[in-house]
């Protein structure tokens, strides 16, 4: 069977999978299919509410009974249909927590209350670059939901890195925030809700925001080549945001308290005016000997590799030591952090990440499932298991 589609849970203990005839779900410690059900079709979509048995599908539209256009709510221990939800247009993401269930289409952003499944607001939205409409939900009760900003095909343009903060709980907007310049590939919000992640389509960069007042708290670099994000994803206590694309590598990036609590400024905005540039310092004595005999050795120096070597010296040095005078917003735009950890994939394939204690689930489009024990530098590789 032909894999459609893979998600966890909101807690990564389990794996939802859907195929072209069939859909199912995996445990994850220890991987096991503990699901399934074949008798009404394939799924293009399978999200799961935690690990309990409710589960939400969309069909692949084969038939008229399995259009992409239903919502179907299973119980997966009765294996039976509880609620069914039709839409105008084909559906395109759906999101779940305890408190509220999100169906994303094209155009419209629905939510809906889960414990009666009753609509309760509805928001005009545009699709962007990609043709879909960029969003996640957080998993705790707080109900926080963002998703790409929409207008018109100019606005669109214009705003097409800004992400829309909306609290689905008590439906209203919380805040918008302009993250890229580039319009958005993947966006990811923290079990909190309080942190959201951030990639463009160049997929070089990751930044996170805070959501409260949009600041921004952390920026990666994740590569220096273009490349497609698949998945952004916070582990629950949103200490380690796991981020993979598809050229087949993870990266983990550390979202520490300290730095979390201080804000870089974006590339194009201004700097603080509250810190000098250049810093109102003198160099010290030794760097000043340091650049002295750098020189000389350059200037004195008669064999060409030689000179060669001592004017690389040198301009690392001075290199190294400008940046000790420049504000700290300065150095963050030229040196944005880069990953403790990452993956390695023996091939370029999309992958969706849950990371759970030291223990990092891949589960890829290809069908394979893997279990890292996440570490400085290369991950190891400790389980390898087929979703089929």
């Amino acid at each position: 069977m032909a894999l459609r589609s893979i998600s966890f849970n909101q807690d990564y203990t389990c794996l939802a999978a859907g195929f072209d005839a069939a859909y199912k779900v995996y445990n994850c410690d220890p991987f096991g299919e503990c699901f399934q059900k074949a008798d009404d079709g394939g799924a293009n979509l399978v999200e799961m509410l935690f690990s309990t048995s409710l589960i939400a599908v969309v069909g692949i539209g084969d038939k008229p009974a399995n259009t992409m256009r239903k919502l179907k709510i299973i119980n997966t221990k009765r294996k039976a249909v509880i609620c069914e939800l039709t839409f105008p247009t084909a559906i395109l993401y759906v999101k779940m927590n305890r408190k509220r269930l999100v169906v994303v289409l094209v155009d419209q952003i629905f939510v809906y209350d889960v414990s009666c499944m009753k609509l309760l607001h509805s928001i005009e939205a545009s699709a962007g670059s990609n043709d879909r409409i960029i969003c996640d939900l957080c998993a705790d009760d707080e109900s926080v939901l963002v998703f790409q900003q929409s207008g018109s095909s100019d606005e669109l343009a214009a705003n097409a890195g800004t992400v829309v903060v909306f609290d689905a709980l008590e439906i209203q907007p919380i805040n918008v925030i302009e993250c890229h310049k580039s319009p958005l590939q993947r966006i990811a919000v923290s079990k909190d809700g309080r942190l959201l992640a951030t990639a463009s389509v160049k997929g070089t960069i990751v930044r996170v925001f805070r959501v409260a007042d949009g600041r921004k708290v952390h920026e990666f670099r994740r590569g220096s080549y273009t490349a497609q994000i698949s998945c952004l994803s916070f582990n629950v206590d949103a200490t380690v945001l796991c981020c993979s694309s598809n050229t087949g590598t993870v990266h983990f990036f550390r979202l520490d308290d300290v730095n979390r609590r201080r804000s870089t400024e974006s590339i194009d905005a201004d700097v603080d005016s509250s810190e000098t540039l250049p810093r109102e310092s003198s160099i010290t004595e030794e760097e000043s000997s340091e650049i002295n005999r750098l020189i000389n050795s350059q200037l004195g120096g008669h064999n060409g590799f030689a000179k060669k070597k001592s004017a690389e010296s040198l301009k690392n040095f001075i290199w190294s030591k400008s940046k000790t005078y420049l504000p700290s917003q300065i150095n963050s735009i030229l040196e944005p952090k880069r990953d403790y950890a990452f993956i390695k994939l023996s091939t370029e394939v999309e992958s969706v990440v849950g990371l759970v204690d030291n223990n990092c689930y891949v589960a890829t489009r290809a069908g394979d499932f893997f279990v890292y024990s996440v570490q400085p530098g290369q991950c190891v590789l400790l389980k390898h298991y087929k979703i089929e």
